[in-house]
């Protein structure tokens, strides 16, 4: 919560609320039925989307082709290694559609599907990057403003704060995002 400076603190800061822009805000798993995403970041997460082989110059969609091809010319024959490779494929086409599957609205496009909640990242951890980790330096939305906000005196949650929203919502549906933001300037 932003809270407004001393006024007997003669280097007051002006209290700074950040509203991120469209798709510029994490969301988190808060429930699932697969377990194991719960309190997963879901954007920007490249590996829950199932990128996470990018490095590999598109190993695996190589070996599908030449897998397929095989297949089909009634070649029986699979070497280990191009096994393994297609069982990671699997793996990451399961991932990717999971990933898909929690990103998605019921049909209407606004209500959550039915045992799914997906929440913004609160407060200035949920606009700083999109991709935490690896490719942080690539993603970043205020990573580098709060990074010198920071250096410049402010604390988070006194002076410095996010009002992250989940953005997969039409505004029109938002009343309680802009009532929370109320809340926050108080």
């Amino acid at each position: 919560m932003v809270k407004s400076a001393s006024k007997t603190d003669a280097k007051a800061l002006t209290p700074v609320l950040i509203i991120p822009g469209f798709m510029s805000s994490g969301l988190s798993v808060h429930k699932s039925p697969h377990k194991s995403w719960e309190g997963k970041r879901l954007w920007l997460n490249i590996t829950a989307a199932g990128f996470n082989s990018l490095h590999r110059g598109g190993a695996l969609m190589k070996n599908e082709q030449r897998r397929s091809t095989r297949i089909l010319a009634g070649d029986s024959g699979v070497d280990q290694s191009s096994e393994e490779m297609h069982q990671e494929y699997v793996k990451q086409m399961e991932c990717k559609s999971r990933w898909v599957w929690h990103m998605r609205l019921q049909s209407d496009m606004i209500h959550e599907r039915e045992g799914v909640e997906v929440r913004p990242v609160p407060g200035t951890a949920g606009v700083d990057y999109l991709a935490p980790g690896a490719l942080e330096s690539m993603s970043y939305v205020f990573g580098p403003v709060l990074k010198i906000l920071k250096a410049k005196g402010y604390t988070e949650c006194v002076n410095l704060d996010a009002a992250p929203y989940d953005w997969r919502i039409p505004v029109s549906d938002c009343n309680w995002y802009f009532c929370s933001i109320g809340g926050v300037l108080t």
